[in-house]
């Protein structure tokens, strides 16, 4: 994958055209903005494989608006009606669903125009916070999601709590940098065994804006109020969170059914029959910057038994498994041929990873994909499962 630099400067009402590909997963663009205008932003798919996805800078390099689809039957993403609150340097990236980890490529045309006098604005726009602070707001179906833009420095160490305060919420969270690309996410907090969302001691790998994006759970209707707390819990933390893929990461059940958080052991149908699930984990590495790997540990905490947990499963076998791709075409219920086992144990202590990561980097390898499950578990009509949060830290030397 290429650095990502600013492409060319667009201008009022003159399309551009680009491509996204996995080596260009994101092109930038600069604007002359001016105070007091507002603008629309369009980028449309020249080829039918191309899922566009657009972010907007301001001259700080803080996002203030993105957007995915038009609507659910159009995968354009388009802005309209973006103030432009100062006078400078702004900047538009085009990307597609997924960002660095998304599948999509194709051609693609962007066009940014005036905008017409009283249109409503689209797209979903960011708003300002930083640490320390309690926010509030509601999640429903007309408003499914709200970013918040805050400034990190390098080593930092964050927690975000995002927590059901009226209704039925199932609140979701994710962590993004300012070109859109998740580097944290989590569903429901295994702390406190809740549907809240919480993202706990996640280290910032390089000073500049982040965003979270507050969301519900999309398979179902729920709906409620929510607080959302952001902290820093130190400063210059050393060593680096390699990135997991949300596209490429999962929990998946026997019959090929998958699921957003990260477990292994059974689950019950709604005919009380009972199906192993298992996780798939893919990480992306950063950077080395010509350095050395000191250690790297793959963690599994904050962890939660649920049934019987270990007592009932027994041990849990962790692969090392270049599953690649996941794909509902393919069987990814067993391991591959190759798989290699790393570990296998009754808890859900670190995993010394060093070695393994040392080879990947000396063999140019992106990503580290690990398969975990239980070899040895029964069917007993109940569930028990072992609930994860997957990282893998990285500890550089010189």
């Amino acid at each position: 994958m290429e650095p990502v630099f600013i492409r060319d400067t667009v201008t009022l009402d003159t399309p551009i055209s680009g491509t996204i590909d996995d080596q260009h997963p994101a092109e930038l663009y600069s604007f002359a903005g001016t105070a007091g205008t507002s603008i629309d932003v369009s980028m449309t798919a020249q080829s039918t494989s191309l899922d566009p996805y657009l972010l907007v800078l301001d001259p700080k390099g803080r996002e203030i608006v993105r957007d995915d689809d038009i609507d659910k039957d159009h995968h354009d993403a388009a802005i309209h009606a973006l103030p432009i609150p100062e006078t400078g340097t702004y900047v538009i990236v085009a990307t597609r669903y997924g960002q660095d980890f998304g599948g999509s490529t194709g051609d693609f045309d962007l066009t940014v125009s005036s905008s017409a006098a009283e249109s409503t604005a689209t797209g979903i726009f960011s708003q300002g916070t930083g640490y320390n602070s309690l926010l509030s707001g509601t999640l429903n179906a007309n408003n499914s999601e709200q970013v918040y833009t805050f400034r990190a420095a390098a080593g930092d160490v964050i927690s975000i709590q995002l927590t059901k305060t009226s209704g039925d919420l199932d609140p979701n969270l994710t962590l993004t940098d300012n070109l859109g690309t998740t580097i944290a996410l989590n569903d429901d907090n295994l702390i406190t065994d809740s549907l809240d969302a919480a993202i706990q001691g996640y280290i910032i790998p390089r000073s500049g804006y982040y965003s979270i994006i507050a969301a519900r759970f999309s398979g179902s209707e729920n709906s409620g109020d929510y607080r959302l707390k952001l902290a820093r819990d130190s400063q210059n933390a050393p060593g680096i969170d390699a990135l997991i893929d949300p596209i490429n990461s999962t929990t998946i059940s026997d019959t090929g059914t998958f699921y957003t958080d990260f477990s292994a052991g059974d689950i019950l149908d709604s005919n009380n029959n009972e199906h192993a699930v298992q996780a798939l984990l893919t990480f992306r590495l950063p950077p080395n910057n010509d350095q050395p790997v000191q250690s790297a540990t793959f963690q599994m905490q904050p962890c939660l038994q649920r049934g019987g947990g270990f007592a009932t499963l027994g041990a849990i076998t962790i692969y090392q498994d270049t599953f690649g791709k996941v794909d509902l075409a393919r069987n990814l219920t067993h391991p591959l041929p190759g798989a290699r086992v790393l570990s296998t144990q009754s808890t859900c202590d670190p995993l010394d990873l060093t070695s393994l990561v040392q080879d990947a980097y000396a063999n140019g390898t992106q990503d580290i994909q690990l398969r975990l499950l239980f070899r040895n578990r029964t069917d007993n009509g109940v569930e028990d499962e072992v609930s994860i949060t997957p990282n893998l830290l990285i500890m550089f030397g010189s």
